[in-house]
């Protein structure tokens, strides 16, 4: 029968280094009462504590006077039972979420606790393996399994699959699998009802047994006289799946809590990790083994080791993502974050310190990781307590490929970091944290370990001040990030990053005319700083009831003379009803769609070939007033379609039949479209802009003209018929 593995943890405080273990697994026990009725709960927690809840979160203990499992109290600051049995009673409110308190001064330390023992994180690291059983349980699988499990370059799923995809090849994890070896003691003695010093008695006995097989001289990769790591594994399950209290829970540790061990090689084993042979009946898999691993490389976990959250879930192999499975729980591990890549050396972060549109390839295959503000000393100091410095954020592109298959979405995750925080045991304030997309912060809250929603993608407004989640410091000061206009998930993505404190922002200056159906009015603007490099244009339309929405144009390249200013003209603009709304482009297709269908060819304007030379005019369109072939020779006709903020372009070709019987229609020549552009102008093209997801629908041909003093916008309004008192408004600015 299981119990619940609540115990003292006072005595491993006082180590140098600190027991670093995986999370429970995701799975669900069944657990039963006295009289054989049964229920489900999952184990929660770590090597500090754990217990099981219920499906619908009560916490539970076992009663062993009565053998039922009751709904638990706390006493003396431990889960107790509380004499209410569970499926015989309603739950009691108290037990919703409960957790022990006895924990808390153990979680003082930081999550990781350096050791002087270091591992390699680049090149060659040689780890021996040394299998041990016991009397009472004896091993199932051979030395030729774990060597294929752990080391083998032509399996997929090794271990050293795992850190030769996540390093970049920068890793390559090799080793010797030793064993079986016995053990002196029945396995009930070095469960974790007995803390973790029993397990480390049992590491000790492996390498002694090892110890005339081994060169373990061999395994000290820099001299240091230490073994790098030594890996044992175990007869039998471990604790972190079984919820047995006569298991081990996997961990890593330091031999030197009980004296360490000198071998006859004349190295000295310190840093160990430990794991099950068995994970449910059958071979392990190596979710386990690389978590621990990544802590013999000095990562720390980034679960919540108080249980109060879910950490960054399933994101990461160092907080639930070790337990990513395509067939079985581990078997497909999660990546590393982008900060734990960047603090082994994996990843040299971009930092943007402006405004950048940025493609964004999928961090599986390609070491990509955008940084968003600075981060002084670099990601080394966070383990220096109470901590180091660096608010920062960081931004990569997870795809489904590789070992993250597993993970449940796909898209950019937005990393906040701050590195004067040890652990991520505070879900209000975290060393390293997810910016949720979907603003519902399930992994704080405890309702998911992740989902589809947590990625970024497809999202024009994006994660600025404003957003939910937003990109304010911890303190709630703005820090003036923003990630926005970002594509639809994919291998490759785009965005536009900026930090908004190092980008010069325009200061708009409106001008207002009140329109009226069949007006055609003149908006006439201010100078501008002719020394800058480009001219942003703000169109803001208005309905009826005055609800509004913003379109903007940035014109890169303008032909400027810094004697008399620019000049900009905006010509044949016209304002469409609801109707043209509901017409719209996927991304990614192939599509011929009949514009005439939704408006009448003869409220389209279409320019003629731009003029050439160093003004480059572009000629005011002709109205078609009637079913008329257009023949422009040598004018690329372009749509710039959008939702509210964020412009996309494609090469469309205006087509009619020969003998004009029908309206014409303009057609995708390409079909990808999926990068965000500014609007060039240049001679020979004409600019046409088509908003698309607004109420209303705006086209515009645009010029620019050297030689005029200010600017210069000149707009033909049409409105449809079905409303009236609308009105237009341009904000022009230059930068």
């Amino acid at each position: 029968m299981r119990k619940s593995l609540i115990f003292g943890l006072v005595l491993l405080v006082f180590f140098s280094a600190k027991v670093l273990a995986v999370p429970a697994a995701p799975i669900v026990h069944e657990l039963k009462n006295a009289d054989g009725s049964t229920f489900k709960a999952k184990l929660v927690g770590d090597e500090w504590a754990n217990w099981f809840e219920t499906l619908d979160g009560y916490t539970v203990v076992l009663n062993e006077s009565s053998g039922n499992w009751e709904y638990a109290i706390l006493k003396d600051g431990r889960l107790a039972p509380s004499g209410a049995v569970v499926g015989k009673i309603k739950p009691i409110e108290e037990s919703r979420s409960l957790r022990p308190v006895t924990q808390k001064g153990a979680l003082m330390a930081p999550a990781f606790l350096g050791s002087d023992v270091k591992a390699p994180v680049e090149g060659t690291i040689k780890v021996p393996v040394i299998l041990i059983d016991f009397p009472d349980e004896t091993a199932t699988y051979s030395t030729t399994d774990f060597e294929n499990l752990l080391f083998n370059k032509s399996n997929p799923v090794s271990m050293w699959a795992y850190y030769n995809e996540v390093s970049y090849n920068k890793l390559d994890v090799t080793g010797t699998v030793s064993g079986w070896y016995r053990s002196k003691n029945s396995s009930c003695y070095y469960g974790y009802q007995n803390g973790h010093l029993r397990a480390a008695e049992l590491v000790k006995e492996a390498v002694q047994k090892a110890d005339p097989y081994i060169n373990f001289s061999h395994f000290d990769s820099n001299g240091d006289g230490y073994v790098d790591a030594v890996i044992v594994v175990h007869a039998g399950e471990g604790a972190e799946a079984s919820g047995n209290y006569c298991d081990i829970w996997s961990h890593k540790w330091d031999l030197r809590v009980i004296g360490g061990y000198v071998t006859d090689d004349g190295v000295e084993i310190a840093v160990y990790t430990i794991q099950p042979e068995k994970l449910y009946g059958e071979l392990v898999t190596i979710g386990v083994f690389c978590h621990e691993f990544g802590h013999v490389l000095g990562l720390p976990d980034l679960y919540d080791r108080d249980k109060s959250s879910a950490g960054v879930g399933v994101w990461d192999l160092m907080s639930f993502g070790n337990w990513n499975g395509i067939k079985r729980p581990g078997d497909s591990p999660a990546h590393l974050s982008a900060w734990c890549k960047w603090y082994l050396g994996w990843v040299n972060p971009v930092l943007i310190t402006d405004r950048a549109h940025v493609i964004i390839p999928n961090v599986e295959q390609n070491p990509v990781v955008y940084q968003l503000l600075p981060n002084p000393n670099g990601p080394w100091d966070w383990y220096l307590y109470p901590g180091g410095v660096g608010e920062y954020f960081l931004v990569e592109n997870r795809y489904k490929i590789g070992f993250d298959a597993a993970l449940p979405g796909e898209g950019l995750l937005i990393w906040h970091i701050d590195e004067s925080m040890t652990s991520n045991d505070d879900e209000t304030h975290k060393l390293v944290d997810l910016e949720e997309a979907d603003g519902r912060n399930d992994l704080d809250k405890k309702i998911n370990r992740g989902d589809s929603t947590d990625p970024w993608y497809s999202n024009i407004a994006g994660f600025t001040e404003n957003s939910n989640p937003n990109s304010n410091f911890y303190n709630g000061t703005p820090s003036f990030v923003r990630v926005y206009n970002i594509s639809p998930a994919g291998s490759l993505m785009t965005a536009t990053m900026e930090v908004k404190s190092q980008v010069t922002e325009p200061t708009w200056t409106e001008v207002i005319s009140d329109l009226e159906e069949g007006v055609d009015p003149d908006l006439q603007g201010v100078d501008v700083n002719v020394t800058d490099e480009y001219l942003s244009i703000r169109i803001r339309t208005y309905n009826e009831i005055n609800v509004s929405n913003f379109v903007s144009i940035t014109l890169l390249d303008i032909d400027r003379n810094p004697d008399t200013g620019y000049r900009a003209q905006f010509d044949n603009s016209r304002v469409y009803g609801v109707d043209f709304a509901v017409w719209t482009i996927p991304f990614g297709s192939v599509a011929v769609n009949n514009f005439a269908g939704v408006i009448p060819v003869a409220e389209r304007s279409v320019s003629e070939l731009a003029g050439s030379g160093s003004s480059q005019i572009v000629v005011v369109g002709k109205w078609n007033e009637t079913c008329t072939c257009f023949e422009f020779t040598g004018v690329s006709y372009w749509v710039y379609y959008s939702s509210n903020y964020i412009w996309y372009s494609a090469p469309w070709a205006l087509l009619c039949d020969r003998e004009c019987s029908s309206m014409p229609y303009i057609a995708l020549l390409v079909g990808n479209v999926s990068a965000p552009t500014d609007i060039g102008i240049m001679g020979g093209r004409t600019d046409i802009a088509v908003v698309k997801g607004n109420q209303w629908m705006i086209k515009y041909d645009v010029a620019s003209v050297t030689g005029s003093e200010g600017i210069f916008a000149e707009k033909y309004f049409y409105y449809g018929p079905t409303d009236a008192n609308a009105w237009l408004a341009a904000d022009f600015d230059s930068q």
